[in-house]
């Protein structure tokens, strides 16, 4: 099995051995046909890439090196459910940049955030958030407000030194 997702290759050359079957996958958009899937593993973007399909449930942008998540910056994809931002440079992300979607799974970890994400527009499906490895080091009384749902919280690697005292009261 080959996979040459996320690479720029236009022309393939290689012996295939009667005795060795080999399958070779070239998916140039990294979705997968019948997916529901968008990937673009270290794919060496700076910015959200423009032909991520509207019907996607699941996006992977890890390993990259995009810097700025900005306003409403998902809301097209109405039923993203995971969204997986890891290991990039995010230094900003917008209060509404996950409005309209119905995200369960975020994965902002390995970023450069120092605080949490406003993520109340995401409250009421959000169950799992990872922002391990950032520059997070206060939890403020209103960053898990409206987080009903919300079971899986990763926060290591972080230098956190103050935690207000009703942080956690609204999970």
């Amino acid at each position: 099995f080959v996979d040459l997702c996320n690479m720029a290759v236009k022309v393939v050359k290689f012996r295939i051995s009667t005795a060795l079957p080999v399958l070779l996958l070239l998916v140039p958009s990294c979705v997968s046909s019948g997916s529901n899937t968008y990937r673009q593993d270290s794919a060496g973007l700076k910015s959200l890439p423009s032909d991520i399909p509207l019907h996607v449930e699941d996006i992977y942008l890890p390993r990259n090196f995009i810097s700025t998540i900005g306003p409403e910056a998902f809301t097209p994809f109405l039923n993203l459910k995971n969204l997986d931002l890891s290991d990039n440079r995010i230094e900003s992300f917008d209060a509404s940049a996950l409005k309209g979607t119905k995200i369960k799974d975020l994965n902002i970890a390995k970023n450069q955030l120092s605080s949490l994400p406003n993520l109340a527009d995401v409250g009421s499906t959000l169950t799992s958030l990872n922002a391990d490895s950032n520059r997070i080091t206060n939890i403020d009384s209103l960053d898990f407000t409206g987080l009903t749902l919300l079971q899986d919280l990763i926060l290591s690697r972080n230098g956190i030194c103050e935690i207000a005292l009703d942080a956690y009261s609204p999970i």
